[in-house]
């Protein structure tokens, strides 16, 4: 199954889409039952959460700890910025999409879809 990816430097915790972890049958965990804002500023309270993801995204591994369970439209997996730290020094360049870091002592960059972006609108 291939996932649509998110990275939300502007959301704390990494997310999860309940569908998703359900179709993949991944063990979920009770969470501390914890309210999410998000970007209409409404509140989503978490539905569980996984300790430990691994995940291939554009062929490299990596590891997600913390994964909160959310039913949130945007993306299948969202990415926030505790996983950003664990990347330590990185560099996202928002106009091309993308970002480069440093992972297992290989620097790794990860495009975005630019299909996905935003268009202006027109009338």
């Amino acid at each position: 199954m291939e996932l649509y990816a998110l990275i939300d430097g502007g959301s704390s915790d990494s997310f999860i889409q309940l569908r998703v972890a359900k179709f993949l049958n991944l063990t979920v965990q009770p969470a501390s039952k914890f309210c999410v804002m998000v970007s209409n500023f409404e509140t989503m309270e978490v539905e569980g959460y996984i300790p430990s993801l691994y995940v291939s995204i554009q062929g490299h591994n990596m590891h997600i700890p913390d994964v909160y369970l959310l039913h949130v439209a945007g993306g299948d997996l969202m990415l926030g910025t505790l996983w950003l730290k664990r990347l330590k020094a990185h560099i996202v360049d928002y106009i091309m999409s993308f970002i480069c870091f440093l992972h297992e002592g290989k620097f790794i960059t990860l495009l975005g879809d630019k299909s996905k972006l935003l268009q202006p609108a027109q009338s």
